[in-house]
């Protein structure tokens, strides 16, 4: 980015720690997919833990701190 200015740079950052972040949260999704099929053999009250854990991750990138990402935690 020779010659660009200091927005521009600030924005292109951003942009691509936004991609990494995506890119780990999709991952994290993908990897708890099956806790929301119908016969997933959890209780309401683990579904509803999932469920919640699964909306923290999609919320990430309108909320998080670029510079500190706080991730959610998997229920147990």
């Amino acid at each position: 980015m020779f010659g660009a200015s200091n927005e521009a740079i600030t924005a292109a950052r951003r942009e691509v720690m936004l991609e990494v972040l995506r890119n780990e949260r999709n991952a994290l999704l993908r990897a708890c997919d099956w806790t929301q099929v119908p016969d997933a053999a959890l209780t309401t009250e683990q579904k509803a833990a999932w469920t919640k854990y699964r909306k923290m991750l999609r919320d990430l990138p309108s909320v998080a701190d670029l510079d500190k990402v706080e991730w959610p935690v998997a229920p147990a």
